[in-house]
């Protein structure tokens, strides 16, 4: 584990994976076309605990030593489009993607963590989409009202105005972005949180109807349930090494793991409805990869006469995929796709 062959060899498998792994039966397609998207990406890090030993390579932030893995999953397939990883204290807004890299039309969503009005201008010099949270602190002026106030609001900072009580259930707005004199347009959209008793603001350039934001928002959730499953079921809580070459390698095989799993989608996808696909489950997809572990295995270390035997197996537990209670607690996408 500690060899710079490996880490080679991983690599390769990853850049192999990350090019030919193709999910044939993408859920949510009719949601894409719907919202009128050739795809919806998600970004975001997540950190993993590492030894004191390793401080000096991988600086720590506030008291934990980590390893931080940045990552682009499709929200539709669960494909990694991207990663790359850091030092724990190293800047989300230092790791993103080159929006160069995808299709013309793609949404973007991320959170507060690679905010920055250079990125807004970005994306939408790119043709393409994104939508993310607005720092608390952040100087937005309202340009125009759109819905939920009164103009007398207009040319008022958004950080500047208390909101004590619910104006709208959503209120809009557009704001002007600039960087190094360009300057935008985007829509600005208020969320009430009756448990806060808050707005919860979001800046967008989607022509959509903007009762869609808040839930197209609430997709960003899936990459914390990706994130969750490769660290339960892939064994990524805390890499107990303090070799450098050790490290990397684990969370390299790991990434793999996560890429494997992915087929088990693809084999099951024809027995499942598509109501079904919508309420799918990465962090299940994981539990049954562990399940079928060793007939993968067989499949790559014996013969492909076993690959029958794998794919009857992950057809078997194609029910297990998905949530069971989506008809009577429906999920993000199933709304989306009801309201689209």
């Amino acid at each position: 584990m500690a060899s710079q062959g490996l880490t080679t060899l991983l690599y390769s498998l990853l850049k192999k994976l990350m090019g030919n792994l193709v999910i044939t039966s993408l859920r949510g397609a009719n949601v894409l076309k719907k919202l009128k998207l050739p795809k919806i990406v998600l970004i975001d890090s997540s950190t993993v605990s590492l030894w004191e030993s390793v401080a000096t390579i991988f600086p720590r932030i506030w008291t934990t030593v980590a390893i931080k893995l940045h990552a682009c999953f499709d929200l539709m397939s669960g494909k990694i489009e991207w990663f790359e990883s850091s030092a724990s204290s190293s800047n989300d807004q230092n790791h993103f993607p080159n929006i160069q890299d995808f299709i013309k039309g793609t949404l973007f969503i991320f959170d507060l963590g690679y905010w920055s009005h250079n990125l807004l201008i970005k994306i939408d010099e790119s043709c393409s989409f994104f939508l993310s949270r607005i720092k608390s602190n952040e100087t937005i002026k309202i340009k125009k009202i759109v819905s939920g106030l009164s103009k007398e609001y207009e040319g008022k900072c958004l950080s500047s105005i208390v909101f004590k009580k619910n104006r709208s259930s959503i209120i809009e707005f557009t704001c002007l972005i600039s960087h190094e004199n360009i300057e935008k347009y985007f829509r600005v959209f208020g969320f009430w949180n009756p448990e806060n008793k808050i707005y919860h603001w979001y800046i967008s350039n989607l022509n959509i109807e903007a009762y869609l934001i808040y839930p197209l928002y609430r997709l960003r959730w899936q990459i914390e349930l990706i994130f969750k499953s490769m660290k339960s079921n892939f064994n990524l809580k805390k890499i107990s090494s303090g070799n450098e070459h050790i490290i990397n390698n684990l969370m390299l095989a790991n990434v793999c793991s996560y890429l494997i799993s992915l087929a088990i989608i693809d084999i099951s996808t024809p027995e499942l409805k598509e109501e079904e696909l919508l309420a799918l489950s990465f962090q299940r997809v994981g539990k049954i990869l562990k399940l079928v572990a060793m007939d993968f295995a067989n499949v790559f270390l014996k013969s492909n006469k076993h690959i029958n035997i794998l794919k009857n197996k992950i057809k078997m537990l194609a029910s297990e995929l998905y949530d069971p209670n989506y008809s009577k607690r429906p999920t993000t996408l199933q709304k989306i796709f009801g309201s689209s």
